[in-house]
């Protein structure tokens, strides 16, 4: 009616922005600083219930606003929406600022928030790049250390194994010649002494068999004479014995005495074998010991000196290992460093990129439509 469009002119001459647009419903929002005409009744509606029965009336009313204030109202109700506080702020300025600037001060606004928007693009590529590199360095140093900590680990091991089996092989190295010697030096007294009896019963065995020998030609030699002389057939040709008759010498007892030479002969020809026997015997069994002692010793020599190269060789890598630790933990940190430096800029931000963005074109939307609203009042 007439008289809701004249209530509708005073209510906007006496406070312009009193209403907010909504650009979604298109339905007038109050704000708290709004005369006390403006505000909201009970069922949310800031018209007076005079005035504006129907929701065409409503309508009507919104029509009844200029551009500049639709656009304010819009850029409000959107600086609500999306907490914006850029978009608030321009709807403060606006009230106050001529029409011709205010198409300037969104254009501007905008400009600079697609800027922004580029900025941010390019910050984020180079925040991605950046924490992509220092990531990676990270991830790398830590598969590096996690190897070269089992690399540690291993040849401590060996380290520790070398040198037991070094003392351990030393030692039976030592027992083995120490042993050898014993042997040896028994084995040089044992022939010396073999070689002794079998000289003293090669000797004695010659003495016995000359004195049969001697004996049997004695005892022969007499009883020679004695048949002679008992024959009468031959001419006794032994010097005078010094008693009365012909001499025939002690067979019988001679036959015992020469017995029991021959029993000697062989004691010592038994003595002279054995002893050889158990000569060759001890010979072969020390030759055995022997070879046996040294083949074990050189074996053992050998795995001595493997067990020192590796112990030398773990020492050489432990060093290597400890100073790459070193150099890749330091690498670490500093990864780490800098991941904590790009925190502020590309991460500790209070929203992600994907929002920022978001409300940054939402905000730009909302300036376009403003601008929009604009344009019939331009064109005036």
């Amino acid at each position: 009616s007439a008289r809701s469009c004249s209530k509708a002119r005073s209510a906007e001459d006496d406070e312009p922005d009193s209403t907010v647009y909504d650009g979604d419903n298109d339905t007038p929002d109050s704000e708290d600083d709004d005369p006390p005409e403006a505000d909201e009744d009970a069922d949310g509606s800031n018209i007076d219930e005079d005035s504006f029965v129907q929701v065409g009336q409503h309508k009507s009313f919104m029509r009844a606003l200029t551009p500049t204030e639709k656009a304010v109202a819009l850029l409000k109700s959107k600086g609500k929406t999306l907490r914006s506080q850029t978009l608030s702020q321009l709807a403060l300025e606006l009230r106050a600022d001529p029409f011709k600037k205010i198409k300037g001060l969104i254009q501007s606004l905008i400009n600079r928030l697609l800027k922004e928007a580029a900025e941010e693009a390019t910050q984020k590529g180079w925040c991605d790049t950046e924490i992509g590199k220092s990531t990676n360095t990270k991830d790398h140093m830590i598969a590096k250390i996690g190897v070269v900590s089992a690399d540690i680990l291993k040849n401590e091991a060996i380290k520790a194994k070398s040198e037991v089996k070094i003392v351990d092989l030393k030692e039976q190295i030592k027992n083995l010649k120490d042993d050898l010697k014993t042997a040896t030096d028994l084995r040089s007294t044992e022939k010396k002494e073999n070689q002794e009896t079998i000289a003293d019963a090669q000797e004695g065995e010659a003495a016995v068999k000359q004195a049969i020998k001697i004996l049997k030609q004695h005892y022969a030699s007499a009883a020679t004479s004695a048949r002679v002389a008992d024959g009468g057939n031959a001419v006794l040709l032994q010097e005078d014995p010094g008693f009365d008759g012909a001499y025939a010498g002690k067979q019988k007892e001679g036959g015992g005495v020469i017995d029991m030479l021959e029993v000697i002969e062989e004691d010592f020809a038994r003595a002279v074998k054995r002893t050889g026997q158990e000569e060759s015997d001890s010979y072969k069994s020390f030759q055995t010991f022997k070879k046996e002692s040294q083949s074990s010793i050189s074996s053992k020599e050998t795995g001595l000196h493997h067990a020192e190269t590796d112990l030398e060789v773990a020492k050489l890598e432990l060093t290597a290992d400890l100073e790459s630790l070193r150099q890749h933990q330091k690498l670490l940190d500093t990864s780490i460093q800098e991941l904590d430096k790009l925190k502020p800029a590309c991460v500790e931000t209070g929203m992600t990129h994907e929002e920022r963005a978001a409300k940054r074109q939402a905000e730009i939307d909302a300036l376009k439509s403003a601008l929009e609203l604009l344009a019939p009042e331009s064109s005036d």
